[in-house]
């Protein structure tokens, strides 16, 4: 009995060879829509297109918060660098205050390579800090 098991796995295994006009044809039905999947696969289905959504989502709540932190920075970078016109008061941080937030950025312990959350929260929390230290420009 045991050999003729054996022997029906085998006619099996062969039978679902990708090359088997047969497999071929009960794939083209599930691709066409003419075989209904199973309840499993529904759910699977419905999941793969939920994380797909979810997907979509994540990437854009970084691209704004990217574009967010991002405009601070570039905005801090322009004042700081910005060189004094005639006639226009040159506001800057005074040289303590910038000493101590030049070393707050320095003291940030990141691992860009790893993708941390907790990266982006030193960096969301460090950015806010530094723009309530900086002066208000005219």
């Amino acid at each position: 009995m045991a050999k003729q098991l054996v022997g029906k796995t085998r006619q099996l295994k062969r039978l679902m060879k990708p090359g088997n006009p047969e497999v071929e044809l009960v794939e083209s039905d599930r691709a066409a829509g003419k075989v209904k999947p199973g309840k499993k696969r529904q759910a699977a289905l419905e999941l793969a297109a939920e994380l797909k959504v979810l997907r979509s989502a994540l990437k854009e709540i970084v691209e704004h918060f990217n574009l967010r932190v991002d405009s601070h920075l570039v905005e801090m970078i322009r004042i700081l660098e910005k060189d004094q016109i005639l006639d226009e008061p040159l506001v800057l941080p005074s040289a303590k205050v910038a000493a101590q937030l030049a070393k707050k950025i320095r003291g940030l312990k990141l691992k860009p390579n790893k993708g941390k959350l907790k990266d982006i929260f030193q960096i969301s929390k460090l950015v806010n800090k530094l723009a309530d230290k900086m002066p208000i420009q005219p």
